[in-house]
């Protein structure tokens, strides 16, 4: 059973950028009127059990506020459980990926910038059009952080994430 705008409002009442219940769907997980909808997910996400299927709580706000579900939703601020409405947006797989921060095995601290083997000079990658463009030659990681950003918000526009935790918030 796919759940519906309709069902989403019987159940739920949005307050503050959270889903709390109005009804009580089972006593199984725990869910009460008044409390909480959901818990943690281990990657970060909130989920939500509804009868006998997870929804991540991102994914019910948008039913919830615009009557369907998108493939990718973005959270703006890339906080993966900051569930308010004005934090979520419609994305393809391709923007969502773009508005990430640094990975933890990023050796150098930036986004697309990394050293160039066997020099002193450092090089700024970037994906856009579907093509892995790169440019090299910079004499420091601060001038290719530079450029990098520049680079970023040209290709990536709104999606564009220079990787730093809170930046967006």
């Amino acid at each position: 059973m796919t759940l519906t705008q309709e069902e989403a409002h019987r159940l739920f009442e949005y307050k503050d950028g959270a889903l709390y219940w109005k009804e009580m769907v089972t006593t199984r997980t725990g869910n009460r009127v008044g409390k909480i909808a959901g818990s943690i997910h281990k990657h970060g996400y909130r989920i939500i059990s509804v009868h006998g299927r997870q929804y991540k709580v991102h994914r019910l706000m948008f039913l919830y506020h615009h009557g369907y579900i998108p493939e990718f939703i973005d959270h703006i601020n890339g906080i993966k459980d900051d569930n308010r409405i004005e934090n979520l947006r419609e994305a393809t797989r391709t923007q969502n990926y773009q508005n990430r921060f640094v990975q933890k095995n990023n050796t150098f601290g930036v986004k697309g910038v990394s050293k160039q083997k066997n020099s002193p000079n450092w090089r700024c990658r970037i994906s856009y059009g579907g093509r892995l463009h790169e440019l090299a030659g910079f004499k420091s990681k601060e001038l290719a952080t530079e450029f990098m950003e520049l680079w970023r918000d040209m290709a990536h526009g709104t999606f564009a994430n220079h990787g730093f935790k809170g930046a967006l918030a």
